[in-house]
């Protein structure tokens, strides 16, 4: 009975490890996948605001994130493109098939990611942010 517990101790020791190893590797990938690098300043001309949210009426992942941005006293002008055929056609452009895109001057990020959104933008837009929420 005392080496079956063993060898069940030792399995779930070596899947928890392997588990952790995955998961940070995902995190990467996603990552890797969400964020776009780019000149995104033309998109900015006609507004004062350092984040642009795209989001459309129906997601309900958008509406999360906008909640969580104002939350966190974070300034953003939201586009919401199924109302308007002006947002559609700049969505449309980044061929993109996920909402929210959260864009800045110089980054795209497709959908909505926590850790990300709390690294790249909430860090980069809010003046006074300490990493704390």
């Amino acid at each position: 009975m005392k080496k079956i517990i063993k060898d069940s101790a030792v399995f779930l020791g070596i899947f928890a490890v392997f588990f952790l190893i995955m998961n940070i590797a995902l995190n990467k990938y996603n990552e890797k996948q969400s964020i776009l690098y780019n000149d995104y300043s033309s998109f900015f001309a006609k507004t004062d605001s350092e984040l642009i949210v795209y989001t459309a009426d129906t997601c309900v992942v958008c509406k999360n994130l906008k909640n969580y941005l104002t939350k966190r006293n974070v300034e953003f002008e939201e586009r919401e493109i199924t109302q308007n055929e002006q947002y559609m056609a700049e969505f449309s452009a980044f061929n993109a098939n996920v909402t929210p895109i959260l864009l800045t001057q110089e980054m795209m990020l497709l959908g909505f990611h926590k850790q990300i959104v709390d690294e790249k933008i909430i860090g980069k837009v809010v003046k006074d942010y300490d990493g704390k929420y």
